[in-house]
């Protein structure tokens, strides 16, 4: 995610997900679900994590998307702590499954080194990058792309595997 420090809204008010909820309604809860005064990895304010957040919507993502924002909807406050490295993360087993896959495909999506130039073979992109065969794009084989879509490894930069059963590059 983008750097920055604490901010905003540990818990938030809005709902977090719900069926035909807008995509900028999900961007907003989202942010308000996920800032927390204590974690400063991401995000320094709920506008700065709206504001990045509006310009990563794929519809390769969506579906993990719509599902993470739906069950982040159950979350609370008392739920978040921060790992090591100052991220948010749930300290309960709520959303396991869905917190995180649909925001780092998002991200990983709308960042140049993760989706670049359009491509069909390793060789329509530019040395030190791949062709990623489920997005149709090059990749940067160095960055870190977490949640990109994939169908087989290569498609993941160095560090990552593809993940067969979520279509997703995940920590090797």
């Amino acid at each position: 995610m983008a750097g920055g420090g604490a901010g905003g809204s540990g818990g938030g008010t809005a709902s977090g997900g719900g069926a035909g909820q807008s995509d900028a309604a999900r961007v907003t809860a989202w942010c308000q679900k996920t800032l927390t005064p204590q974690c400063s990895a991401w995000f320094t304010s709920q506008a700065q994590c709206e504001d990045a957040m509006k310009r990563t919507q794929t519809t390769l993502c969506e579906a993990k998307w719509v599902a993470e924002t739906d069950c982040l909807a159950s979350v609370s406050a008392s739920d978040w702590a921060c790992d090591a490295t100052g991220e948010p993360r749930l300290a309960t087993t709520a959303c396991r499954d869905e917190y995180l896959f649909g925001s780092y495909c998002r991200v990983s999506m709308a960042n140049a080194k993760c989706n670049a130039g359009a491509c069909q073979y390793d060789t329509d992109c530019p040395s030190g990058m791949g062709c990623n065969d489920k997005t149709l794009h090059c990749f940067q084989k160095t960055a870190s792309c977490p949640g990109l879509p994939c169908k087989y490894d290569t498609d993941c930069s160095s560090g990552f595997k593809c993940n067969g059963a979520l279509e997703q590059c995940v920590k090797a």
